[in-house]
């Protein structure tokens, strides 16, 4: 399957009880759109939603977009406000790991680098809060241990490449 621009479809039809894996080309900047319209469009259907990384830059980055897009969100992250009343949070995921016994059960995880998400910190965490819908992005869906995506995610859908972004403009 190949995904062009419009993740949010596969994100949110993906079958109860499978898990997508969506390889955006994160270098293009069309990322961080596609991040939060993700997560618009599942907090719009009542879903609480978990954007979940490892590199704070990466949650930094997301929460700007996140706050510029009017999507209210708050954070479990060592040294951040946490209110989990929000549908949205911005998850630390060693922080997170910290925290099993209090964390609030999403619907939807968004894990972003998901080609890290097989490792045993991101496992515990996913299955402490009861194996929600998980959607993985990542521009290398490729480990250099070689342990495959399908650990966690069903399906793998790549979107288009750089040459065709651009001729939409992107």
């Amino acid at each position: 399957v190949c995904l062009c621009g419009d993740v949010l479809t596969f994100s949110l039809t993906v079958p109860d009880g499978m898990q997508g894996a969506a390889w955006i080309r994160t270098n293009i900047g069309h990322a961080d759109v596609t991040r939060a319209e993700i997560i618009r469009s599942a907090v719009a259907k009542g879903l609480r939603v978990w954007f979940m990384a490892h590199l704070r830059e990466i949650l930094d980055t997301t929460s700007a977009k996140l706050a510029a897009e009017q999507i209210p969100h708050s954070f479990i992250m060592a040294g951040k406000p946490h209110d989990p009343d929000q549908p949205v949070q911005v998850v630390m995921v060693q922080t997170a790991v910290r925290r099993l016994d209090k964390l609030p059960r999403p619907d939807l995880i968004v894990i972003d680098e998901c080609h890290l998400a097989v490792a045993s910190t991101y496992r515990q965490v996913v299955e402490a809060v009861g194996s929600p819908r998980l959607l993985g992005l990542s521009a290398t869906p490729a480990r250099l241990d070689g342990r495959g995506l399908g650990e966690l995610f069903d399906t793998l859908v790549q979107s288009c490449g750089t040459a065709e972004l651009q001729r939409q403009g992107l």
